[in-house]
């Protein structure tokens, strides 16, 4: 009787412990890290380009483009300004996501403040990041004429699912 209740609570260990780590395997979540990233400037050739008559305030134009491919992240986000500008960029350069089944969504990647001292910015960066989410980015493009003449534009690039 001894050894029929030994070897019953041998197995109800060795099932708890495979249950125990099958879900623990289940939640383990891969911790976002950048895989490349650069911010470069100025796009243009010619430094004394003027103005487009388009162009209202410092920003002439900026975009975010977001792109997967399996788990990674490819993110593009440009700020184009002014020639005179001498400061661009990007104000709380953030990756968010959330579930498909969610309609909050939560910091996931925060690159701070990206500046570039010069009249335009890009930043081309990857990222690994978890399956089975949304994402985007958010930031605000950034302009410095001087002290007391800037701007600052949000932007939202469109949601990818990985």
């Amino acid at each position: 009787m001894k050894k029929f209740f030994s070897l019953l609570l041998c197995a109800i260990v060795l099932l708890t412990c495979c249950v125990c780590q099958t879900s623990a395997a289940n939640e383990e979540e891969i911790a976002p890290y950048v895989i490349d990233f650069s911010l470069t400037a100025p796009l243009y050739e010619d430094e004394n380009q003027s103005a487009e008559t388009r162009a209202s305030g410092l920003i002439l134009s900026y975009g975010i483009r977001l792109s997967v491919t399996g788990t990674t992240l490819k993110i593009l986000a440009e700020t184009i300004c002014n020639p005179e500008i001498v400061k661009s960029g990007f104000k709380n350069f953030v990756v968010q996501r959330k579930k498909s089944s969610s309609s909050t969504w939560s910091d996931y990647y925060d690159y701070g403040n990206l500046y570039s001292e010069s009249y335009a910015a890009t930043v081309n960066t990857t990222l690994a990041v978890a399956s089975g989410y949304e994402y985007r980015v958010t930031c605000k493009h950034y302009a410095k004429k001087n002290l007391f003449s800037t701007q600052s534009i949000s932007n939202v690039s469109d949601v990818v699912t990985v």
